[in-house]
């Protein structure tokens, strides 16, 4: 790396390159202010490096994915591989019909709407919090907060207990949700003016035995 120091000086009708104007601007506004403080001309510093400092290396970072629920329907459908187990595989075959693959992306199909975006646990979890309590969250119950997922176009297997979950381990939802059986005013107790005044007895004698008895 060699360093040089140059004067850079703009001046009118030159024709200069974008990068030449934007040094001639920065040295015009900033030569000022130094020499304004020290009474000295400045000079500034041009560096040219003849060599890259950085290194363009092409480099392939692996992505480690991990097996879902949703592995097994990836692979019958695309390559027709299916389970070793018999009664598994009896299983997928049945449940396949539901889903499709389009561009790499499992969908499940849906009765009256468009297809459901499958997902993993995971990112349904991430879902299901912009959901209740995002920008646009409300703080639904459990089932509303399932079926406006389904609606919003997503799907999993455990989506509804995943949302009933979500929903009771909601911190905001429950200091003020309404709690059934909540007495509307704070109790009032009533006080004894001696010990087991309020306890009484009553005794009878023998009870008659009836026919039906």
């Amino acid at each position: 790396m060699s360093a040089k120091t140059y004067s850079i000086q703009k001046r009118e009708g030159d024709e200069v390159s974008s990068v030449a104007d934007f040094m001639a601007d920065f040295v015009a506004d900033f030569t000022p202010s130094i020499e304004a403080q020290t009474n000295k001309p400045q000079m500034i510093p041009v560096r040219h490096l003849e060599v890259p400092t950085t290194e363009d290396v092409d480099k392939v970072l692996a992505i480690a994915t991990e097996d879902n629920w949703m592995t097994p329907l990836i692979k019958y459908i695309d390559k027709g591989e299916l389970p070793l187990d018999k009664n598994a595989a009896r299983r997928l075959r049945a449940r396949v019909v539901r889903f499709t693959l389009f561009e790499g992306q499992l969908y499940r199909k849906s009765y009256s709407g468009p297809l459901l975006r499958c997902v993993t646990t995971r990112q349904g979890g991430d879902i299901l919090s912009e959901l209740h309590e995002g920008e646009y969250g409300n703080h639904s119950g459990g089932r509303i907060l399932a079926n406006r997922t389904l609606t919003t176009g997503y799907f999993w297997p455990t989506i509804r207990a995943d949302a009933a979950n979500f929903v009771l381990l909601c911190d905001k939802c429950q200091r003020f949700t309404q709690v059934s059986h909540l007495h509307p005013e704070k109790l009032h107790p009533t006080l004894a003016p001696w010990p087991l005044m309020h306890w009484g007895m009553d005794t009878v004698g023998k009870l008659p035995i009836t026919s039906g008895q």
